[in-house]
């Protein structure tokens, strides 16, 4: 997130992080200057911490962002999703990270009546907590982003398959768990197969969903959480289906577009390799 540097005030030269960092004069005023680096901000990364109760605030959200700034980056991606979402969602078949969870005084946390591992006590119990004092995390860094020159983007995690050997999961969304067959190895350990319709309409309720709640600069589609999207050995024949769901998404941009005033760029992130990218589906 920075550099303490060498005590003495002075930058060390051989420190890796100085560099992002150095101060260029222009127009009369010091501006960090800004490399092609873009980061990704995860799901979880910023829930997992012990807060303090006075932390749970709009000064520390934004507090937080501004290291990212400081660092010089063109852009930050915030990734609201996994199988579950980090905020309050409205879509349909998606949940929010602490739905059907009760946090109990002792901080323990319990799904659908059984205790959950405190791995993740932290990440369902802050995000909870952000939400009840009415801060929507997303909203406010795309907010501070934007205000201090930097490209805010939200990244969408198209086909994310944590612990899917585990049904009871609290991490998954209605969606998977009440339609067995539609996963890519049906009633198993798997993420979701997108040749099927209602599965292509299940991940758009939720781009539609985030287009309507965040003004963002641009949009990422992260097919890299997490491949396989097809049965194996049907990769190829079922690309168009991917090719659609693209032009899908495309439209929603353009329509944001109008709605916003602005240009918002889409990206996506696959396979680097063409070859691989083709084998996965990926046209």
């Amino acid at each position: 997130a920075g550099c303490a540097g060498n005590g003495t005030g002075k930058e060390e030269k051989s420190c890796p992080m100085t560099a992002p960092c150095e101060k260029k004069s222009g127009a009369g005023t010091d501006r960090t200057e800004k490399r092609d680096v873009y980061l990704n901000e995860d799901c979880s990364n910023f829930f997992f911490r012990d807060f303090k109760p006075e932390d749970i605030s709009e000064a520390f959200v934004r507090d937080y962002i501004t290291h990212y700034i400081r660092g010089g980056v063109k852009g930050v991606l915030l990734n609201p999703n996994a199988m579950r979402c980090s905020y309050r969602t409205s879509a349909e078949g998606w949940n929010s990270i602490w739905d059907g969870c009760e946090l109990k005084p002792d901080g323990k946390i319990y799904f659908h009546g059984k205790e959950i591992d405190a791995h993740y006590t932290q990440w369902i119990g802050n995000a909870r907590r952000f939400h009840e004092k009415g801060i929507d995390p997303y909203a406010v860094w795309l907010d501070t982003l934007r205000r201090n020159g930097v490209e805010g983007w939200i990244s969408m995690r198209m086909n994310d398959c944590h612990n899917v050997h585990n049904p009871d999961d609290p991490l998954h969304n209605d969606f998977w768990r009440k339609n067995p067959q539609f996963r890519v190895i049906p009633g198993g350990a798997s993420g979701l197969d997108f040749s099927h319709p209602e599965v292509r309409q299940h991940v758009l309720k939720l781009v539609r969903e985030l287009f309507d709640r965040y003004d963002m600069d641009g949009f990422e589609l992260d097919w890299m959480r997490s491949p396989r999207y097809f049965k194996d050995g049907c990769e190829r024949e079922n690309a168009a289906c991917l090719t659609e769901l693209m032009r899908d998404v495309k439209q929603i941009a353009s329509e944001a577009e109008k709605k916003r005033g602005h240009k918002i760029k889409v990206s996506v992130r696959i396979p680097s390799r063409p070859e691989f990218a083709s084998r996965l589906g990926f046209d």
